[in-house]
């Protein structure tokens, strides 16, 4: 991690190693195994039942489904910066325009 990082984070750099985005028809899985194996993050974003559930996670699959000029703001971009103040059962904050 880099000290010179964006002061507006977007959320398409959210570390997003540990989450999926699954889309309907696209693989092998049928909605109940996805159900089984994995754990919902958001509608259609899932993650393994190992990963922790930190707001980190909650913003990396929040940018997984927001307009692609969405910034993260407020407590969730202080949390991503290292300051503790979202847990993953806080919303995420973040700003962009509403897709048409």
């Amino acid at each position: 991690s880099s000290n010179t990082a964006n002061p507006h984070p977007s959320p398409h750099h959210a570390p997003d190693r540990e989450v999926t985005r699954v889309r309907p028809y696209s693989g092998p899985l049928t909605d109940e195994q996805i159900y089984a194996r994995f754990l919902r993050v958001f509608h259609g974003v899932y993650t393994t039942p190992t990963t922790p559930l930190t707001h980190a996670l909650k913003c990396a699959a929040a940018a997984l489904t927001a307009p692609e000029d969405s910034v993260i703001t407020g407590r969730s971009a202080a949390t991503l910066r290292g300051v503790d103040l979202a847990g993953f059962g806080d919303p995420v904050e973040v700003i962009g325009r509403i897709p048409t």
